[in-house]
């Protein structure tokens, strides 16, 4: 039972300590170039949202994937 007790304090103890020296807020903190927004684009087809470079383009209009484009061309 001691044992159980002495464990309990110790992650207590670790827990406010982490609390104290925390990290710095959010807002703060530099954005890494790999955390900046991508543009998106949505498929006319099926409405799906993807990363812009990702869409196929075809006369104007976006779409997912290949196959998405061909069958929008037989409508």
């Amino acid at each position: 039972m001691r044992t159980l007790l002495f464990i309990a304090a110790f992650f207590i103890a670790f827990a406010i300590i982490r609390h104290l020296w925390g990290r710095k807020p959010r807002e703060n903190r530099p954005r890494k170039p790999d955390q900046i927004p991508e543009t998106m684009a949505r498929c006319d087809h099926c409405g799906l949202f993807m990363p812009r470079w990702e869409a196929v383009e075809d006369r104007g209009r976006l779409f997912c994937c290949e196959e998405h484009r061909r069958h929008a061309g037989r409508l």
